[in-house]
């Protein structure tokens, strides 16, 4: 790799980076190989980041890349857990690759972090719980896009600090959730509604509210 290459995202990473607001600074939490920062860095969404990781070694391998890119002088590396990595204000902060409970936990415990920064999140599991906890927190869901990548489906959130309340619909299903291929979205509320009635026991709400999601999918087929 060269420092004129741009460095390639995959779907997920790469919705993520789409939804990231033009900031002087930025932040990737939990960044590990550093894919996302070096992108953003290079594209110009960001003038300087700051790329943090709870561990050593996985932010060793974000210097690495940051390095080989000529990218890590506008960098600030940080061995942090969570929040406590943000040294300073940034424009918006990306959390990825965690769980929806240990992200809406970093919130609760620092609700306003750097000084309410929009937050860019990808969480695989316990979305309701996120998606309360952003609510809680005083956070409004702005997008909330389906990504697929190498055959899974992923949530990426864009949060901005102000108030909404949210229905039990839109925390236990989505809000304001839209994906650049339609049939993305269709495939996923196919695919969530199969582990819905799978489940035992069944929440026959949630089932109900995800067929009326696919029946709306294909009216505007």
């Amino acid at each position: 790799m060269a420092a004129g290459c741009m460095i390639r995202l995959d779907e997920r990473l790469s919705t993520v980076a789409g939804l990231f607001p033009v900031s002087e600074n930025g932040a990737d939490i939990g960044a590990d190989h550093g894919r996302l920062a070096c992108y953003l860095l290079q594209s110009g969404k960001c003038k300087h980041m700051i790329v943090s990781d709870i561990s050593t070694a996985s932010l060793e391998k974000a210097k690495t890349l940051l390095s080989r890119f000529a990218l890590d002088e506008r960098v600030t590396f940080v061995v942090a857990d969570g929040f406590d990595a943000l040294c300073r204000p940034v424009g918006a902060a990306a959390v990825c690759g965690m769980g929806g409970k240990t992200i809406a936990a970093m919130l609760e415990t620092n609700p306003a972090p750097a000084g309410n920064s929009d937050l860019i999140l990808s969480a695989h599991t316990e979305l309701p719980r996120l998606r309360a906890a952003l609510m809680n927190c005083h956070y409004a869901i702005v997008r909330e896009v389906i990504a697929c990548s190498g055959g899974r489906f992923y949530h990426v959130l864009h949060a901005r600090h102000g108030q909404n309340n949210y229905t039990d619909k839109q925390i236990k299903i989505g809000a304001a959730l839209t994906s650049k291929d339609p049939q993305d979205l269709l495939r996923y509320y196919q695919w969530k509604l199969g582990l819905q009635e799978r489940k035992r026991p069944r929440d026959e709400q949630v089932i109900n509210w995800l067929r009326e999601e696919i029946a709306a999918c294909h009216s505007y087929a």
